[in-house]
């Protein structure tokens, strides 16, 4: 189990003992302890007055993101999915917050 500000993963690799040619397992586990983080990206983003603030804001989250999951050793794809996912889940919250507003309104 590896254990960074990204959150909790686990990393199997191929071992001796492992078929030729099969991979280990790899299982990453962020957003299920990332909830928090997730609401502070969807709140920072809300407070970007323009959409270039925005997206330079997503680029630099992206990119911590990046740096942590490439310091862990995962792949390329295996971060794209990771940071795929989280910013998917940020979008979520983004949306959730949006229909929260418009409910207080009708």
């Amino acid at each position: 189990m590896i254990v960074g500000r990204f959150g909790a993963m686990t990393m199997t690799t191929m071992t001796e003992e492992s078929n030729a040619g099969s991979f280990g397992e790899l299982a990453l586990f962020p957003l299920t302890s990332q909830a928090r983080r997730v609401r502070e990206a969807a709140a920072q983003l809300l407070k970007r007055r323009t959409t270039a603030a925005a997206n330079r804001y997503r680029q630099e989250l992206a990119g911590g993101i990046f740096n942590e999951l490439s310091a862990l050793g995962f792949s390329e794809e295996q971060q794209d999915e990771a940071v795929g996912a989280f910013l998917t889940e940020v979008e979520r919250e983004l949306a959730e917050i949006h229909y929260q507003r418009i409910r207080l309104l009708v």
